[in-house]
This record gives C-alpha cells, sequence and structure tokens, in this order.
C-alpha cells in the first residue's frame, strides 16, 4: 500500500467520521430508523482503519491476522498504535465485521 494509498482511506475515514457525527444525538427511535446506516459507516471506517493496520503489519513481516480485532490488538502489541487505541479499536471490530483469510 503506497503512501497515496494510506493518504486516501484516511481521508475516506474523515468523510465517514463527518457522516456518523450527523446522527450524533439522535434520539433511540431515530437511531432504530437510521441504523443501517449509521452500522455501515462504522463497518466502513473499522474496515479502512484494519486496511491501513494490515499493511502495517505486513511491512514488519508478520503473519495476517484472523480478523479485524485480531489486526488491532496486534498492532498494538507490536507498538504501531497504543495497547490502549489497540483495545478500543479491538472492541469496535467486535460488532460483527470479522474478514477471514479463506476469503484472500
Amino acid at each position: 500500500m503506497s503512501p497515496e494509498v494510506v493518504k486516501r482511506k484516511l481521508g475516506q475515514m474523515t468523510t465517514y467520521l463527518k457522516d456518523l457525527q450527523r446522527h450524533e444525538g439522535v434520539s433511540f427511535e431515530l437511531f432504530m430508523e437510521r441504523h443501517y446506516e449509521i452500522e455501515r459507516i462504522l463497518e466502513l471506517l473499522v474496515m479502512s482503519a484494519s486496511d491501513i493496520i494490515l499493511h502495517l503489519l505486513s511491512l514488519r513481516g508478520e503473519d495476517a491476522p484472523a480478523s479485524y480485532r485480531a489486526a488491532f490488538l496486534r498492532a498494538g502489541e507490536k507498538g504501531i498504535i497504543s495497547m490502549e487505541l489497540s483495545k478500543r479499536l479491538a472492541l469496535s471490530a467486535g460488532f460483527g465485521t470479522y474478514w477471514s483469510m479463506s476469503t484472500r
């Protein structure tokens, strides 16, 4: 992944965060009406972040983890990101966005 691709992914994440911000403070009822949209934005954020993390792990010669959650945790263990951020990102991946080596 070239630096340009990483920059593009970070730009996309900024857009996703702005899109998510529009839903801040909505009522439970409105959240339920929009939950697919909100979940998709969260999924895109997790996928983009994990793409960058997986690339950074690969540059260090690490084997690809079996899930987004595992990738975030390993990035913390290897000092790519702080352990605190690693754990928080791993929790974000726990809402069901997983990938498998069999899909590669």
